[in-house]
């Protein structure tokens, strides 16, 4: 199946320039890694996951390899199973590795809220995943989310009596869930704006703290109960309908270049996401993309993290509890692998009529 014309354009424009992949229909132009993602959908989002289960996986690729282009295959998998995805390009920035709120925070602010189907810019962060999945409720009847009797409708009451009776490890972040809903419904903005900002883990002051009580939320989201709170955005995702959460993060070469104190943090914190993943995080896939770099140079340097992420083999059909994503080893040999991508874009390229 070939792409429409327009996107068939942007995909060959965007590849041809800059050989970066656009975050959408990777789908149209994707080969050799089939094997791979096959097994992750039968293992994992098919059937561990949305039990329940929880996964960690380290995707391994040079720069230019593939790893962004396999998270975005990924992604589209996940979708296709149901479930939510966050996509996080991470820098020392963004996310020091210091503060985990700061981690919390950027899946927050990167969960994509996305329509099976629709080509058009996906919009991301908590709120807007939350207001997406409300308003598809309300939308069939043709009513808008503040319109009368929207709170009323069968899907929307019985969605309210679900997440009432679901336990959600912090009763601050299940009140505040609730909270946003009846915020959208009752056409409250600044109730909305309010809590908004504290689901994506911003600084709340202590005035508007007090304001958050009045509705049951009464601790801030910090570095303390970072994950506490991450395990309830899992509950959450999963109690609104979803399968699960795949947690897609594109380290690039940030590790490589933290050093001393800041690396050793980073490692550890990376090592607590990988034991949280057995048993705390349900229904969530870890997924981290770093260059060969960080398993020779660094990893070494820490052996409670090398025992958990080191392997006899790398993750296959054959072999699918490594925890190990190895780009270099792929379906097919490198030139039949630019031959058969070559042939996918002759086709868009006539799809355009180039």
């Amino acid at each position: 199946m070939l792409p429409e014309p327009r996107l068939a354009r942007q995909i060959i424009e965007a590849l041809g320039q800059s050989g970066t992949p656009l975050s959408k229909g990777v789908s149209y132009y994707n080969v050799g890694n089939d094997s791979l993602l096959n097994a992750i959908d039968a293992h994992y989002l098919g059937s561990y996951l949305s039990d329940g289960g929880a996964v960690f996986k380290l995707v391994v690729g040079d720069y230019g390899s593939g790893k962004s282009h396999f998270l975005y295959c990924v992604r589209d998998r996940a979708w296709e199973r149901n479930f939510a995805v966050s996509k996080v390009d991470l820098s020392p920035k963004e996310s020091p590795y210091d503060d985990q709120r700061w981690d919390y925070a950027a899946v927050a602010s990167n969960i994509i809220w996305h329509e099976l189907g629709d080509m058009s810019e996906d919009e991301r962060g908590l709120t807007r995943f939350l207001e997406g999945t409300l308003r598809r409720m309300v939308l069939p009847y043709g009513l808008d989310l503040e319109d009368p009797g929207a709170a009323e409708l069968p899907e929307v009451r019985a969605m309210f009596q679900t997440l009432a009776a679901t336990p959600i490890d912090s009763l601050s972040y299940h009140k505040a869930i609730q909270g946003y809903f009846n915020a959208l419904l009752r056409g409250q903005e600044l109730r909305q704006e309010l809590l908004g900002r504290w689901l994506h883990g911003e600084e709340i002051s202590p005035e508007d703290l007090r304001d958050l009580r009045s509705i049951g939320v009464t601790e801030k989201i910090n570095k303390n109960n970072a994950f506490k709170m991450l395990r309830s955005l899992c509950q959450a995702v999963r109690t609104l309908g979803y399968s699960g959460l795949a947690l897609l993060f594109d380290e690039g070469d940030r590790m490589l270049s933290v050093g001393g104190r800041s690396e050793k943090i980073a490692t550890d914190n990376l090592r607590e996401v990988i034991d949280r993943c057995r048993e705390d995080l349900p229904g969530a896939m870890f997924i981290y993309a770093v260059p060969p770099a960080f398993i020779h140079d660094i990893v070494p340097k820490y052996p409670a993290l090398q025992q958990r992420i080191q392997a006899p083999g790398y993750f296959s059909r054959a072999n699918p509890f490594s925890p190990q994503i190895n780009l270099d080893h792929l379906d097919i040999p490198d030139d039949q692998l630019l031959t058969q991508s070559g042939d996918l874009f002759c086709d868009n390229d006539a799809r355009i009529g180039n």
